[in-house]
């Protein structure tokens, strides 16, 4: 795995993700040895998404750099997704 593909990895997956959400998305890198992709809402739903950096290196050596992409924005947007469901049911029922 190139430094430069890891660079490159983070960049465009930041870009993917927000084009299809509403709130900004930020790269948390503090987490030795993986990464935070996290999406801050403004009407304070906050979601994160941790990338285990062995997980993607396997990925990476496996399929390449365009289907880790594409695997790792299609799985936090499927994950976001169910975060906000559940939210919004928990929020809407009754008990």
């Amino acid at each position: 795995m190139k430094y430069e593909d890891v660079r490159n990895f983070k960049n465009i997956l930041k870009e993917k993700i927000e084009i299809r959400v509403y709130g900004k998305v930020l790269i948390e890198e503090n987490l030795e040895p993986s990464i935070a992709i996290c999406i801050y809402s403004p009407n304070n739903i906050n979601f994160c998404y941790v990338i285990n950096w062995f997980d993607f290196d396997y990925r990476y050596d496996c399929f390449g750099l365009d289907r880790c992409l594409d695997y790792y924005s299609k799985k936090i947007l499927n994950e976001y997704e169910k975060f906000i469901l559940k939210r919004f049911i928990k929020e809407t029922t009754c008990d």
